[in-house]
């Protein structure tokens, strides 16, 4: 049997521990650079544009005014979205409805919109278990591509559970945020009229992703969530965020129809401006310019 020249050996084993220093140095690198903030703020992006969208949805379902055409009041502005459905010929379920949006459709709220969702809907919407299923077709949101699948199952006829099942949004330079999630929606208000302008909703749940920083997220509801629907943004509650072992806090306000939240890190508490767009924010680390 061929001896190995020690001399070999202690090289080579020198040179892999050279080597699983210079890894675990760029790791630890890595780490640190972490913004925390970037992670809320784009997950806070998410969170605005997945709910949003659930009032083009409940505008093309609509059961009471199921026909082809241009419809709803909702983010579409009944100005640039039509809606084709389709049904069995006894008008029974499923029901296909398609939402398509033209170039540049604008909601007058800085969030503009291209593409399709399409809305599978397996029953009446008074049936316990009846789900609307939504999926995303070249979707854009200003400028970002919109993926996954969306299923909304009725529990009453005041509650319904959300699941997002490969949620992913690709940005304008070409950076990706995924999202899987788990919501409860409980209507508090509305319930006694047809107007769905009116409608308020709290929402509880948790999700989950990785980050355009290629970071890894989990958000939970600690205090639910208030959308109403004469409203673009979430006007109340609480979802705390962690990234990379450190935990932060986004508060929507006291249920003022604004666009503001407050951010709380371990840096301190700041205000910010949500909107339809994924702002970029870059961090300074002691020792970068000292």
């Amino acid at each position: 049997m061929k001896k190995i020249d020690s001399r070999i050996f202690m090289g080579a084993t020198l040179v892999s521990l050279i080597l699983m220093f210079v890894l675990a140095s760029c790791s630890n690198t890595e780490d640190e650079n972490v913004d925390p903030e970037s992670v809320i703020e784009e997950t806070a992006f998410t969170e605005n544009v997945f709910t949003e969208l659930k009032s083009d949805v409940d505008d093309a379902v609509d059961l009471s005014e199921m026909s082809n055409g241009r419809f709803g009041k909702g983010f579409g502005r009944g100005a640039c979205a039509t809606r084709t459905v389709e049904e069995p010929e006894d008008g029974g379920y499923p029901k296909v409805i398609t939402i398509e949006y033209g170039e540049d459709c604008d909601n007058g709220y800085g969030m503009t919109k291209s593409g399709k969702i399409i809305i599978t809907i397996t029953d009446s919407m008074s049936v316990v278990g009846a789900q609307v299923i939504e999926t995303f077709e070249d979707f854009y949101v200003n400028g970002n591509l919109i993926e996954g699948t969306r299923t909304r199952t009725i529990v009453s006829e005041t509650v319904y559970t959300c699941t997002l099942k490969g949620g992913k949004i690709t940005t304008e330079d070409g950076d990706v945020i995924t999202r899987e999630s788990t919501r409860t929606y409980t209507q508090t208000s509305g319930t006694d009229t047809d107007d769905r302008s009116d409608d308020v909703f709290e929402i509880t749940g948790s999700a989950s992703g990785v980050s355009a920083e290629d970071v890894s997220y989990t958000k939970t509801i600690t205090e639910a969530l208030v959308k109403s629907n004469d409203c673009p943004w979430i006007i109340s509650g609480i979802i705390e965020t962690v990234v990379d072992g450190e935990t932060s806090t986004l508060d929507f306000g006291d249920g003022e129809c604004d666009n503001t939240a407050t951010l709380t890190t371990e840096d301190g508490t700041e205000e910010i401006t949500m909107n339809y767009r994924i702002k970029k924010r870059s961090r300074h680390h002691k020792g970068d310019n000292d």
